[in-house]
């Protein structure tokens, strides 16, 4: 790990696991219309 990474501002740290939370879940989104578009 890098020490830059642990040494991080947690507000920025919790910013950013935000961020990709929410990236992840668009992408589960977009995955499960896509399979609804196949079984269409």
């Amino acid at each position: 790990m890098d020490k830059n990474i642990l040494g991080a501002d947690p507000k920025k740290v919790k910013i950013i696991k935000i961020k990709a939370s929410k990236e992840l879940l668009k992408a589960l989104a977009a995955r499960k219309r896509q399979q609804k578009n196949k079984f269409l």
